[in-house]
């Protein structure tokens, strides 16, 4: 397989898992939303915990409970969507396009030279 089918490969799975990931936190945040704050929650007193000054987590805190948060996971579900589809499209697209990588060309040891008798 060529290099290029394979990089197209690779990130077919890569935004594949990412589009599963997002899905999953969409899920969360639109079917259960009290598990969603609760998570919420926790995520903000870890980083007060951590020293991010308490403005900045409540910040974080309120845009996860927003509308505007929905929008932008669903946003981001169909972006990775679409880059999933565009290279599983690619990929077949080229498969038959890109010639294939030639095999490497093992180079076998020359034949031992015979060896001169000791005078």
């Amino acid at each position: 397989m060529n290099e290029s089918l394979e990089t197209f490969q690779r990130w077919f799975w890569v935004s594949l898992m990412m589009l599963i990931f997002y899905c999953w936190l969409l899920f969360l945040k639109t079917r259960r939303p009290q598990t969603w704050l609760r998570y919420n929650a926790a995520e903000a007193t870890a980083w007060s915990r951590l020293g991010l000054p308490r403005g900045l987590a409540g910040i974080a805190r309120q845009f996860g409970a927003s509308k505007a948060s929905t929008i932008c996971l669903r946003v981001i579900v169909v972006l990775f969507a679409l880059l999933m589809l565009l290279n599983a499209g690619a990929y077949v697209y080229f498969k038959n396009r890109i010639p294939p990588k030639p095999h490497s060309l093992t180079l076998k040891p020359a034949p031992a030279s015979p060896s001169k008798p000791a005078r």
